[in-house]
C-alpha cells in the first residue's frame, strides 16, 4: 500500500513539475516567434502543448530552446524545436535591416526590360526613331538622315548617310596627308621619302604629264572640311592615259570585304571630249588579269567598279550629275565603296556625297585579298587642258567593320 501511494505521489509531482516547465501554452506572434506561458493571452491564437512536446523541450539544451522573452528575436530555423513547423523564415535583410531589393529595372514601352545603368562611353548613340504613330504603326525617324538611293535612282531605307564629323568606324589605315610637301619629280618614290616610314604611302611612277607636271602632296590640294594635313594633287594631260604616277598605298593585311571612304575634287573647268570620260581609273587595286578591282567611272560614263579589267558595274550617277555639268566644278566631294568577295554571291555599293547609287548583289569579286591600290592612275579622254588639269584627293580611309562616313 505504502508503494502505490509512494508512486502515485510521484507521478503528481513530475506532471505538475512538466505543467510548470516553461510555459503549458505556445503562440506566435505577428513577427513569427514563438512564446511560451502558463496562460493564454486573450489576444493569441494559442496551442496547448502535448505530453510528448513538453518532454521533448525539457530534454532540449538551454541554449537551444526558444526565448520566452517579448523581445525575442525572429527565428531562421524552418522547424521549431518543438517539432512544429514554424512556417515562416527570417527575410533577407538589406544593408539598412530593411527587406532586400532587387535592382531596379524599368521596362521598356516595348515590354522589355531595359537596365538602369549608364551607358558607357563606348556605347552606341541611343536611337533617334521617334516613337511608333498610333494611327499608322508606322515608325518615322528624325529628321537629318538621308535615305539612300539604288541603282534605279529610287529611295530605298537603310545605310542612311552618318552624321558629319562623327567618323566612329574603326579604320585599317586613313591618312590626311600631314607631311611635308612632295612631288614625285624629285625621284624620291620609297615609303620612307613620302610621308612617314611604315605608313603605307609610297610614290607609284616616275612619269610625268607630257608638259612635265609631275604629282605632288601639297597644302593647295588639302579638303578644307576634312581632318587637316594636306592633300594629293594628280596631274592629268590632254589625250588618253597622259597623267602622272600616282601613289601606291598599301595595307597592313589584305582583305576580302572593305569599306573605303574618300575625298575628290576636279579642278574647275576640267573638260572631256564629248563631254564624258570613256573610264578613269582612281583606285586600282591589285593586278588585272590576277583580280584587279577599279574605282572609278567605269561603263554608262557613270561611277563604278570594273573587275578584273573586264566586268563593269556601273551606278545610276555619271560624271555630268556628279559636277553638275560637262565640267569640273572645282568642289569636293565624298566618295565610298564597299566590296565583298563571296564566290558568285560577292557585293559592291557605292555612294557619292552621302546617297548609295549602287546596291549590287551576287557579284563575283575573286578570291585574291585587297591589299594595296594605286591612287591616281590613268583616264580618256581629256581636253581643253593644254596647261594640265588635276585631281585631288584627301581623308582617305578604308575599314573592315562598316561604312565610314563623313570625316
Amino acid at each position: 500500500m505504502f508503494v502505490r501511494v509512494s508512486i502515485i505521489a510521484g507521478l503528481l509531482l513530475f506532471t505538475s513539475a512538466l505543467a510548470h516547465a516553461e510555459g503549458t501554452f505556445s503562440w506566435r506572434d505577428k513577427r513569427g516567434v514563438r512564446h511560451y506561458s502558463e496562460t493564454c493571452p486573450s489576444n493569441e491564437n494559442c496551442r496547448p502543448r502535448s505530453f510528448s512536446q513538453k518532454r521533448r523541450y525539457l530534454y532540449t539544451a538551454p541554449d537551444e530552446r526558444p526565448s520566452t522573452g517579448g523581445d525575442a528575436e525572429p527565428t531562421t530555423e524552418s522547424t521549431a524545436v518543438d517539432g512544429e513547423s514554424s512556417g515562416s523564415v527570417e527575410p533577407a535583410g538589406g544593408a539598412d535591416g530593411g527587406l532586400a531589393t532587387a535592382p531596379a529595372v524599368e521596362a521598356s514601352g516595348d515590354g522589355a526590360a531595359s537596365s538602369s545603368e549608364t551607358p558607357g562611353t563606348n556605347d552606341a548613340p541611343p536611337s533617334t526613331a521617334e516613337p511608333a504613330s498610333a494611327s499608322s504603326g508606322e515608325t518615322t525617324t528624325t529628321a537629318g538622315t538621308s535615305s539612300d538611293t539604288t541603282s534605279t535612282g529610287t529611295a530605298s531605307p537603310g545605310s542612311t548617310t552618318p552624321p558629319s564629323g562623327t567618323q566612329s568606324v574603326p579604320v585599317v589605315f586613313q591618312t590626311t596627308f600631314d607631311c611635308a610637301d612632295w612631288n614625285q619629280t624629285s625621284g624620291r618614290l620609297g615609303d620612307g621619302d613620302v610621308c612617314s616610314v611604315g605608313d603605307g604611302i609610297a610614290g607609284s611612277g616616275a612619269w610625268t604629264t607630257s608638259n612635265g607636271s609631275g604629282d605632288q602632296i601639297v597644302s593647295a590640294a588639302n579638303n578644307p572640311s576634312g581632318g587637316g594635313g594636306k592633300g594629293f594633287r594628280h596631274w592629268r594631260g590632254g589625250g588618253t592615259n597622259n597623267n602622272g604616277g600616282g601613289l601606291t598605298i598599301t595595307l597592313p593585311t589584305a582583305l576580302s570585304e572593305m569599306w573605303v571612304r574618300f575625298y575628290m575634287r576636279y579642278s574647275a573647268g576640267f573638260a572631256w571630249s564629248g563631254g564624258s570620260p570613256m573610264y578613269t581609273k582612281e583606285h586600282y587595286w591589285g593586278s588585272c588579269g590576277a583580280g584587279c578591282v577599279i574605282f572609278g567611272i567605269q561603263g554608262s560614263n557613270s561611277w563604278g567598279i570594273n573587275y578584273n579589267g573586264s566586268v563593269n558595274h556601273p551606278s545610276s550617277l555619271s560624271w555630268a550629275a556628279s559636277q553638275g555639268g560637262n565640267v569640273g566644278d572645282g568642289k569636293w566631294h565624298l566618295y565610298e565603296y564597299h566590296l565583298k568577295q563571296n564566290g558568285s554571291a560577292g557585293a559592291i555599293e557605292i555612294w557619292v556625297d552621302g546617297v548609295r547609287y549602287l546596291n549590287a548583289t551576287n557579284v563575283s569579286l575573286g578570291s585574291i585579298g585587297w591589299r594595296s591600290f594605286t591612287l591616281g592612275s590613268n583616264q580618256s579622254t581629256v581636253s581643253g587642258c593644254s596647261s594640265g588639269c588635276y585631281t585631288d584627293y584627301d581623308d582617305i580611309a578604308v575599314s573592315t567593320v562598316g561604312r565610314i562616313g563623313p570625316h
